[in-house]
């Protein structure tokens, strides 16, 4: 394990505004020697004085610098960051600036609403600001529009992100995922420390952040659907039919079981998108 106890580069001052923006390809080899140590944890321990910046936001920074300068993230890697601060977390920023009015489209008349204005204001509210500051939600996929078929879903959300997966199960019980990567078939976990689970539970949105035990972001093959896992279970485990599921606490998000029981049957399914 890596360890190191001085003030990484990324965190140069004091200012909001130089955290994590100017982040260089010499400054992340200077803390990982080399890609294979992705593969084993890294530990970054550091004091931040004076500053509002959640831990969250500091690593998405750095784990999009890294992806971008060809480090894999897929299959488990992780990193771990220990922070420490003399001010607390503060994550009310990222509501900040953002409109107060959504816009739903692309979903027929005809078809059973799951997602509704007052929920979607809620998710909004854990989106990366990138996303948060949209307005128009479209609909990408639905079970009642679009029929049961996880290949189908494939295709159309293919390109398309960030993508917000919405789930009914037979008891009327309301979770779902987000997701900002592209949903695409894939033999390995992909994704990034930006998704997150949800439940609607009592006119409230419950939130289950990354937790950076591991990376097991997303799983999407040709025989299932899946969000979050560790130590065999899975947040959230759809089939190939869209119909049966599970839903276990996973060490990825530290989640309950979302549904109103594991195994669940899928009575809907709704993916939307934010531009």
């Amino acid at each position: 394990m890596i360890s190191s106890t001085r003030r990484p580069p990324f965190v140069r001052s004091t200012s909001l505004t130089t955290s994590l923006v100017d982040v260089t390809t010499a400054e992340c080899k200077e803390f990982i020697a080399s890609p294979t140590q992705l593969h084993q944890p890294l530990t970054v321990t550091t004091t931040v004085p004076t500053t509002n910046i959640p831990p969250n936001h500091l690593y998405r920074r750095l784990s999009h610098t890294l992806s971008r300068q060809g480090y894999s993230w897929d299959s488990g890697d992780f990193c771990s960051l220990t922070y420490s601060s003399d001010e607390e977390d503060d994550d009310t920023d990222t509501l900040l600036d953002t409109p107060t009015t959504l816009f739903f489209h692309e979903r027929s008349q005809q078809t059973h609403p799951i997602l509704d204005l007052t929920l979607a204001q809620q998710i909004r509210a854990w989106l990366p600001r990138r996303f948060g500051q949209l307005s128009n939600w479209t609909l990408l996929y639905s079970l009642d529009q679009h029929g049961a078929s996880l290949s189908t879903l494939y295709q159309l959300l293919s390109q398309k992100q960030p993508c917000i997966f919405v789930f009914q199960d037979e008891f009327d019980c309301v979770f779902g995922a987000f997701v900002s990567e592209p949903i695409h078939p894939s033999n390995s976990f992909y994704g990034s420390g930006e998704s997150f689970l949800w439940k609607a539970s009592n006119g409230t949105c419950q939130h289950y952040p990354w937790t950076m035990n591991n990376c097991y972001f997303v799983y999407t093959d040709k025989d299932m659907l899946a969000f979050g896992s560790g130590q065999g279970t899975f947040g959230i485990c759809l089939d190939a039919d869209l119909l049966n599921g599970t839903s276990t606490s996973c060490p990825t998000f530290n989640n309950p079981c979302l549904a109103s029981h594991s195994p669940f049957e899928c009575l809907g399914l709704e993916v939307w998108t934010i531009t």
